[in-house]
């Protein structure tokens, strides 16, 4: 069977590309230092993405054994690169045992399967069907990636967990969090949630469970049976964990059950409960705000909070809840550690501010161990952030952007984080010209898989800001990396290091355009001053690298870059590009052409020594 193992401990991957070969990569084995530190506090931007014209993508996992449909095997390893370390073993329903339909592989956008990992799926439609798999290691959570039909915001039902033939869990599944219609005039407006537009896209989301052990060894189904009423479900991946016992209290930290009167697990609204123990600990000197084990709704208004940490049980065992869990830091300093944030966005309103974590003030800040799900962004800087670390943390099923560091954002770092279904730019570095200009901020180490709109990684300007040994996989509609000139930005400045990545099945066809896996865009001005490095682009769903004017590019250097099976060609040079870059190492394997030019000439690729296959 076909697998991506996580090892958190080794900080190896197993990376499934198509339908056998795997890339090994390997990544250190304790993260890197943060990349600053500071004070500064900026006016709060809004709460949009940038909405490029880029992609998405990444899928990754860490050294383990491949199953065959129901059995174990191994799988060799391919070539090296980068990715997030992530705890959990990923098992994809396409190779797993079923009586259902696994659904062909598809890059079309509306149909389901283009926006399944590795693009393809199993749909389960009648009583019965089900999918299957052999647990590879020991684990006693499981979070599954489906899609069933649009029954509307309120309709809930189940899927039914089965471990050795006996009935282990009835997971909630909802269409609520998913489904939505129109091209891209419909993007961001009112009734994108209006089946009559067609165009259905957003297909996915995903429900988690901690259930008693599951020892290596033994079969995990998910079967519909008949207390099961969604007409049909589409399965795509399901990630199997094993999960500590909750952190227990800090000494000198407040509870916000104990201390405070928080209710957990019922119908209540806990925000005037979790806002004065927020108060309480800056008020009265505490340690810190720990969040026990349980699900607690906020219902009523945003938590306001600076200079603080804020503890949970653990990602698993704590869950802030409801349509106001965000948490605005407005003096800086603000430590988020071990809890889950479940907002409740259910479309995208770029005038309201459903974002997980922002504030103005997310200078000297740390979100660690944190997983966001159905709100608009995980986490929107504040303008002028300076030494904001995000690490370790998981960022699913969103309306846009897990993390965007925006206007004059500056020394900050995502690592080791799992970003996947995002509704735009997984990470981005946003550096508006009337905003003070984003410097040194690094994404390293992360895993990015089926963003349904954007790109991965979108850099917008800025002074030497680095994307480094990440896995971006199937991107639906845009590139997996975007380097552009784009909504305002100030120049490129210093050196963009684009060094060590992975493109998995990236670029797509959105705005009348089909964009390639990377893609450098200068819309609003000159691009210049970008190094690529040991970069792989396998299967991309149009060309390799994509050059898009209509100003000049300059300064751009590509080495050591492999270009495998792309649909049109290794590079595209779109109408009114022009300018150069160099090329060097730049292997392109079963390109049906090598370059594309559009340009009439007026963009050169100036070749250096080592390149073949176009």
């Amino acid at each position: 069977m076909k697998t991506r193992a996580f090892s958190s401990s080794t900080f190896g991957f197993i990376m499934a590309v198509g339908m056998g070969l795997l890339a090994n990569v390997a990544c250190s084995t304790a993260p890197d230092p943060p990349a600053g530190s500071g004070e500064n506090i900026g006016g709060g931007g809004p709460g949009g993405g940038a909405g490029g014209t880029g992609g998405d993508a990444g899928s990754a996992g860490a050294g383990g054994q491949n199953a065959g449909s129901g059995g174990a095997g191994g799988q060799p390893p391919g070539p090296s690169g980068g990715g997030a370390a992530a705890p959990f073993v990923e098992y994809e329903a396409e190779v797993m045992e079923t009586n259902g339909v696994v659904l062909e592989p598809t890059r079309t956008f509306t149909a389901v399967a283009s926006e399944a990992s590795g693009r393809q799926a199993v749909r389960l439609s009648n009583v019965g069907d089900y999918v299957r798999f052999k647990n590879q290691s020991a684990s006693n959570s499981i979070v599954v990636r489906y899609s069933i039909p649009d029954g509307g915001s309120d309709f809930w039902t189940t899927l039914s967990v089965y471990v050795n033939d006996e009935l282990r869990h009835k997971l909630p599944v909802t269409s609520r969090y998913a489904w939505t219609y129109g091209d891209h005039n419909h993007f961001n407006q009112p009734d994108q949630n209006n089946p009559g537009l067609g165009v259905p896209h957003h297909f996915f989301d995903e429900s988690r469970a901690l259930l008693s052990d599951i020892p290596a060894g033994a079969t995990v189904m998910l079967r519909k049976d008949a207390s099961d009423t969604a007409a049909e479900y589409v399965i795509d991946l399901v990630d199997m964990e094993t999960v500590a016992p909750p952190l227990p209290k800090p000494a000198g930290y407040l509870s916000l059950i104990d201390d405070c009167g928080g209710t957990p697990n019922d119908a209540g609204d806990d925000a005037g409960a979790l806002q004065h123990c927020i108060d309480r600990v800056q008020g009265e000197g505490h340690a810190g705000l720990y969040l026990p084990p349980g699900e607690f709704r906020n219902l009523s208004k945003p938590l306001s909070l600076s200079n603080i940490t804020v503890r949970g049980a653990g990602m698993w065992h704590t869950t802030i809840s409801g349509y106001f869990a965000r948490f605005d830091c407005w003096g800086n300093n603000c430590k988020y550690h071990d809890f889950s944030v479940f907002g409740d966005t259910i479309q995208r309103k770029d005038d309201s501010p459903e974002n997980a974590f922002g504030g103005n003030g997310s200078s000297g800040s740390l979100l660690e161990n944190i997983w966001v799900e159905h709100v608009k962004v995980g986490y929107w800087t504040g303008a002028d952030t300076n030494g904001l670390v995000i690490r370790n943390c998981r960022m699913r099923n969103l309306f846009a952007d897990a993390v965007n560091f925006y206007g004059g954002t500056s020394n900050s770092v995502v690592e080791y984080t799992h970003a996947r279904n995002t509704g735009d730019d997984a990470f981005a570095s946003w550096s508006p010209a009337d905003r003070a200009l984003n410097r040194k901020n690094v994404f390293r180490k992360n895993l990015v898989q089926v963003p349904w709109m954007a790109n991965c990684f979108g850099i917008y300007g800025g002074e030497d800001i680095s994307v480094e040994d990440n896995v971006c996989a199937d991107v639906v509609q845009y590139p997996g990396i975007l380097i552009a000139r784009q909504f305002g930005s100030h120049p490129f400045s210093g050196m963009t290091r684009i060094e060590r990545n992975v493109l998995l099945r990236a670029g797509g066809s959105a705005y009348n355009e089909e964009h390639g896996a990377f893609k450098l865009h200068a819309a609003q001005g000159l691009l210049q001053h970008v190094t690529v490095n040991d970069l792989e682009i396998i299967e991309p769903t149009h060309a390799g690298i994509h050059v898009e004017g209509p100003a000049a590019m300059d300064s751009i250097w590509f080495n050591e870059v492999n270009i495998k099976k792309p649909r049109t060609a290794a590079f595209h040079l779109s109408p009114g590009s022009n300018g150069a870059m160099d090329a060097a190492n730049v292997v392109a394997i079963e390109a049906p052409v090598g370059v594309i030019d559009q340009s009439q000439g007026q963009f050169k690729i100036l070749p250096g020594a080592g390149n073949a296959g176009w």
